[in-house]
C-alpha cells in the first residue's frame, strides 16, 4: 500500500533476460528507465523480421514480413491474411496487387480491375457522393464510361449491352421506384450488319416503365430508324 519514488537511476538484478514494453525499457545492465522510442518496436529474431504462423484471426503473414524503415515487404509469395486464410493481400506473378476475398487486382500497368456484384458509395452531405473521372490530355478527346457485354461466344439479337437506370422514393411507405433508364441492345448481331437498339424509358403515371424514345440501326447502312411518344394521347 506503500508509494516509492526514485530520484535517480533505478536497477533490476538478477534478471535473465531484457525486456521492453511501451512504457519502461532495461538495458542490459539492469538499469531501468522511460521508453522514448516513438511507436512500438516490432523487431522479433533478426533483420527487423516477424515470423508468423498462418492463424484464424487477426493479421498475419505465410512468409517473413520485413520492416526496413517505411517500407513493408512480404518475403517471396508470401500473403498478408486478415481474420482468415480465404482473405489476404499478396503480389502475384504478374506483380499484380491482389486483394482476395472482394478480389481487387492492381495490376503492372496500373489497371484496376474489381471482381465483386456491386459497389456502393454512400455519403450524408448534400449533392454527394460525387463520381468524378477526369481526362487531362490536351487533345479533343474526353473521358469515357463503357458497359460491355462479354458472353465469352457470339453475341445474340436482343442480347442487353447495358442498362443506365434512376430510382428515388415515391410518397407512399415510401419504397423505392424506377423513374427513368437508358438501354441498349443488340439488335442485330450479324457480321457486317450489326445494329443497335437504344431505348430510354420512363415510369408513367402507374409507376411502370414505358418507353417514350427508341432508336434502331435500321435496315440500311446510315440509316437510324426512330419511334418517339408512347400511345396516341402522348403529346409530342
Amino acid at each position: 500500500d506503500n508509494i516509492s519514488r526514485f530520484r535517480n537511476d533505478v536497477y533490476l538484478t538478477n534478471l535473465s533476460t531484457t525486456t521492453e514494453t511501451s512504457a519502461l525499457v532495461v538495458d542490459s545492465s539492469g538499469k531501468v528507465s522511460k521508453n522514448v522510442t516513438s511507436g512500438v518496436n516490432m523487431a522479433n529474431g533478426t533483420d527487423n523480421r516477424i515470423t508468423t504462423a498462418v492463424g484464424t484471426n487477426g493479421l498475419n503473414a505465410e512468409a517473413n514480413l520485413t520492416f526496413d524503415g517505411t517500407d513493408l515487404t512480404v518475403a517471396s509469395a508470401g500473403k498478408i491474411n486478415f481474420r482468415d486464410t480465404n482473405s489476404y493481400i499478396y503480389s502475384n506473378a504478374s506483380n499484380d496487387l491482389e486483394i482476395v476475398a472482394t478480389d481487387i487486382t492492381l495490376d503492372a500497368a496500373g489497371i484496376i480491375y474489381l471482381e465483386a456484384d456491386s459497389i456502393q458509395l454512400t455519403s450524408p452531405s448534400a449533392n454527394d457522393p460525387l463520381l468524378l473521372i477526369t481526362n487531362t490530355t490536351d487533345d479533343a478527346s474526353g473521358a469515357r464510361i463503357k458497359l460491355y457485354k462479354n458472353r465469352g461466344a457470339d453475341g445474340q439479337d436482343g442480347d442487353s449491352c447495358g442498362l443506365l437506370q434512376w430510382t428515388s422514393f415515391d410518397d407512399g411507405t415510401p419504397s423505392g421506384q424506377l423513374y427513368g433508364q437508358i438501354e441498349t441492345t443488340i439488335h442485330d448481331a450479324t457480321n457486317t450488319q450489326e445494329s443497335g437498339k437504344m431505348e430510354l424509358g420512363v415510369a408513367n403515371h402507374d409507376g411502370g416503365m414505358g418507353i417514350g424514345l427508341t432508336l434502331i440501326g435500321g435496315s440500311a447502312d446510315d440509316t437510324i430508324d426512330a419511334t418517339l411518344g408512347l400511345g396516341a394521347a402522348s403529346v409530342v
